[in-house]
């Protein structure tokens, strides 16, 4: 069996659709499946293809669909009503198509970040008639406010299955495609649990005066609100606490400005992107993990700050309630909401009891739901019924010379 990973993610640094099929290509390959992968280079991206020696590769620049920073074709893409930019992503669209053919996979992993990626690998899969999985990371708010267009409504309905992180996120696509979708599974989202969890002898967490506060996300305040975090903050001076903030994105300079703004420091370091092996060390080394993000699928990072036991504060976003029970293994408050959000942060600060019942409610809670080891197999059988649902190439080939 072969199959084709399919990502239109472009992100820097990698987010949960990327880390998903990245993990999922050594359980299939040790079940004999032969895969290829077509997405956007970066360094990750190539380090991965070469360590898990994929059959074929294609690698996609990311300026097939970013407009080139570089003044001149900035100035001429301007000048031509950015048809320069349209013009090479249709290039580059067609040379992945192309890579697609020449692979002929038995099917196809599409790792979705939104509703409206993989949309471009459609006119393939409908023209061969290849099985293909999709896994929907998240669906915003957003998007239940529109009708989807009849294409990805199409895209979604030839699916063999729809995987999505919980619940709410079906229910949210429901609302955007405007029917059920009968090939949907809620399955929500994985997290090297063993990995994660605290060691023995580990005490990193040592008695000081100042209460530390955690925060991995992506710089992007749009997504993630960390604004909305340190506007909450702001309020709660008169407790002793301090803030890291994980992670880069295009909201670093704003969130920065907002930090000088509020006098805020002394309190609040920026780290920027940073391993998984010290993202771990670092969860370990804190009091309170604090995520406010304002859309979000189910994020991984959540996932591995209560594998590793730390309390966690939320926003009820996404399938977040769907893991993070209110009151059992952490606060949950509404997005957008910093006085709710201060008034959450206050009681775990102030509350320790309080935090080593979250923790380990936290801890239990996504070893049950989300062990990463179940999770992945799971998503490989899926793949593998999904191929076996295909018709032999000789039924195929005898069906096409039959017309």
């Amino acid at each position: 069996m072969k199959l084709l990973v399919y990502s239109d993610m472009s992100s820097d640094p990698w987010g949960g659709s990327e880390i998903l099929w990245t993990k999922l290509i050594p359980v299939l390959q040790d079940r004999g499946v032969q895969v290829a992968a077509t997405t956007f280079a970066s360094r990750q991206a190539r380090q991965v293809c070469q360590s898990h020696g994929l059959s074929e590769t294609m690698l996609l620049p990311r300026s097939a669909v970013r407009p080139s920073r570089r003044v001149l074709p900035k100035v001429l893409n301007k000048l031509s009503g950015r048809a320069m930019q349209r013009a090479r992503q249709r290039v580059w669209l067609d040379r992945q198509r192309r890579f697609c053919e020449h692979a002929s996979p038995d099917v196809v992993f599409v790792s979705m970040a939104w509703p409206q990626s993989g949309i471009s690998l459609h006119p393939f899969l409908k023209r061969t008639g290849t099985p293909y999985v999709c896994f929907l990371h998240g669906v915003g708010e957003a998007f239940a406010k529109h009708q989807a267009s009849a294409e990805r409504r199409s895209f979604l309905e030839g699916a063999a299955k729809v995987l999505l992180t919980g619940q709410r996120s079906e229910r949210l696509l429901e609302r955007w495609l405007g029917h059920p979708l009968t090939n949907a599974v809620p399955t929500l989202n994985f997290v090297d649990c063993d990995y994660f969890a605290p060691r023995p002898g580990e005490s990193a967490r040592d008695a000081c005066d100042a209460t530390r506060l955690l925060c991995v996300a992506r710089l992007s305040v749009r997504d993630k609100g960390q604004d909305v975090l340190l506007e909450a903050l702001a309020d709660l001076r008169d407790l002793n606490w301090r803030l890291t903030l994980v992670g880069d994105g295009p909201d670093r300079e704003l969130l920065e400005q907002q930090v000088a703004h509020l006098a805020l420091e002394e309190r609040v370091e920026f780290l920027g992107d940073t391993p998984n092996a010290e993202v771990r060390e670092l969860l370990s080394t804190h009091d309170l993990f604090a995520l406010s993000s304002r859309n979000e699928g189910l994020p991984l990072s959540l996932l591995e700050a209560m594998a590793c036991a730390l309390p966690c504060v939320a926003t009820d976003v996404g399938s977040v309630r769907e893991i993070l029970q209110d009151e059992i293994g952490g606060l949950l408050v509404q997005p957008e909401d910093a006085a709710n959000l201060g008034r959450a942060l206050r009681r775990m600060i102030e509350d320790e009891a309080l935090r080593r019942r979250c923790a380990t409610h936290a801890m239990a809670l996504v070893r049950e739901k989300c062990e990463e080891s179940a999770f992945l197999a799971r998503v490989a059988d899926l793949i593998e019924e999904a191929a076996a649902s295909r018709p032999s190439r000789q039924s195929e080939s005898a069906h096409a010379a039959s017309h």
